[in-house]
């Protein structure tokens, strides 16, 4: 899961149990939008590559953190 805000969220579920996940989302209605799927090591949205996912993850993980440590 990769939180967004309070009502929005990002979440990676294997293939196996995409259908399954699908499911339990329209049986709970909840609404959801699928924006694509994950393989390989790079963002890569309609064919534009937006770096490595790690590079991503340590924005997420540290931007906090370093604004904090600019005060």
């Amino acid at each position: 899961l990769f939180g967004e805000s309070q009502s929005r969220v990002v979440v990676t579920i294997s293939t196996e149990r995409e259908d399954e996940f699908q499911n339990y989302l329209i049986n709970q209605n909840v609404s959801f939008t699928k924006l694509g799927d994950v393989f390989g090591t790079d963002v890569v949205i309609d064919d534009e590559n937006f770096g490595s996912v790690e590079d991503w993850k340590a924005i997420f993980d540290n931007t906090l953190g370093e604004k904090f440590d600019e005060l």
